[in-house]
């Protein structure tokens, strides 16, 4: 180690080891009120951090609370619930019934660092009126204000301080809970729908249903063909589609400029 890491006290004995496996939860799950209120939870880690590099078994394990799959399993529930009801915006609404323990206290600890931004000026501004007063009652010998007093307006500014930073932090990071827990439910689900549609659906339902004899879905099959005729007439001439019109079944993907056939 270099020479000046020995005068540090906290860099003091050997780095501490990687663990061989993720196998400890995060400490906030467990962790009292005060430690989640001051984010004493995370010291572990950032020991660890300061001390070492990070390595990808030191990170905790996620909440069971947050895990993907719940928080998935409940945004579909309540979307489906409000869907058969017909609602309007019945995502939007899913997604705010699922997060919204998240979302109410973000919102609180921001109305409260707001509330405190504002309210600290003015007391600054008695605190300066005290000063000036005490000091024009030494200047000329006149009764000056009581010092209880001023010592009450330092510490009460002190307080706010703190309590304002304390809820902007929490603010911080309950808004980034809360954005990254609804991605990676809205992830899962979208993965999840989509696993579940077929090939032949991903290529286009018209296709199979204009080989079937349905008229409605063979005129937008035209189109379709049409469409791409026009598109490619510029750059390839002897654009040939399929001609027994019965597309790309089973996931089967035409290259409309070679006329080769993928599966993929």
């Amino acid at each position: 180690k270099p020479w000046y890491r020995s005068l540090n006290p906290l860099r003091w004995g050997p780095d501490p080891p990687v663990p061989k496996e993720r196998t400890e939860v995060c400490p906030e799950y467990n962790a009292n009120f005060f430690s989640r209120l001051t984010f004493q939870w995370m010291s572990p880690l950032m020991t660890v951090g300061y001390r070492r590099p990070l390595e990808l078994n030191d990170i905790w394990l996620v909440n069971p609370d947050r895990r993907i799959d719940l928080l998935s399993d409940n945004l579909y529930a309540s979307f489906e619930r409000r869907r058969k009801k017909g609602e309007n915006r019945a995502l939007l609404w899913a997604i705010i019934e699922t997060f919204k323990g998240e979302f109410i206290l973000g919102g609180i600890c921001s109305l409260i660092s707001s509330c405190l931004m504002v309210v600290t000026p003015f007391i600054l501004r008695f605190l300066i009126s005290f000063a000036e007063d005490a000091y024009y009652a030494q200047t000329f010998g006149v009764p000056g204000p009581n010092i209880g007093q001023g010592l009450g307006l330092v510490f009460g500014v002190t307080i706010m301080q703190m309590c304002q930073s304390m809820a902007t932090n929490h603010y911080i990071y309950r808004g980034f809970m809360c954005g990254s827990q609804a991605r990676g439910a809205l992830s899962a689900l979208i993965f999840d729908k989509a696993m579940k549609i077929s090939g032949r659906a991903k290529a286009g339902g018209d296709i199979q249903a204009a080989a079937n004899g349905d008229k409605t879905a063979r005129d937008r099959v035209d189109a379709k063909h049409s469409f791409i005729k026009k598109v490619f007439a510029g750059n390839a001439k002897n654009v040939q589609l399929p001609g027994n019109r019965q597309g790309w079944p089973n996931g089967r993907i035409v290259n409309l400029m070679s006329t080769d056939t993928h599966r993929i």
